[in-house]
């Protein structure tokens, strides 16, 4: 049940296509674009629950290991369920929100959406010298996984719609 393959072929491409599902999900979901959103986030809970229910009912154990940090957690059979809750919670917000007459207007891009975004690409290049340039040493792996766990957060707080400083003086 592992990926493996060499350099940008064998079974890495699937990770390109969950990384881009769920980029598309965080986008769509901080930014309000709400029927492309649903419509994504149920793609992405059925992927999950489906993989993980192939682990639950299999016959062997699924760990999570992580060689640079240096754990090892078995989830095999702890995941499935949580996917499915989640998906069912995913499906009943979609009713009700569906359901919802309210109408959402798509929040602008502010300053600090962008300057948090291009932080976020600023770091690949500290990932590529961490990953591929200094790789002989541990220290240097533990670092670029932390700062991809950073990415990953960054790239959250991106897509937030920020709420404006000014304070909106109201007259009646």
């Amino acid at each position: 049940m592992g990926l493996n393959g060499s350099g940008v072929g064998g079974d890495y491409w699937i990770l390109l296509i969950f990384v881009f599902l769920m980029i598309s999900v965080v986008f769509l979901g901080w930014r309000g674009i709400r029927v492309p959103f649903r419509f994504v986030l149920v793609i992405w809970f059925l992927l999950l629950t489906v993989e993980s229910g192939s682990w639950f009912f299999s016959a062997e154990s699924v760990h999570f290991k992580g060689d640079t940090l240096g754990f090892d957690v078995p989830f095999g059979k702890i995941i499935f369920p949580f996917d499915l809750l989640f998906l069912i919670l995913s499906i009943v917000w979609i009713i009700r929100d569906s359901r919802n007459n309210f109408r959402f207007t798509l929040p602008s891009m502010k300053k600090i959406n962008r300057i948090l975004l291009i932080l976020f690409f600023c770091l690949f290049p500290f990932q590529l010298l961490l990953f591929r340039i200094l790789d002989y040493s541990v220290i240097f792996d533990e670092i670029g996984v932390f700062l991809t766990i950073f990415q990953w957060i960054l790239l959250n707080l991106s897509f937030y719609p920020w709420k404006s400083s000014k304070k909106n003086k109201i007259t009646l």
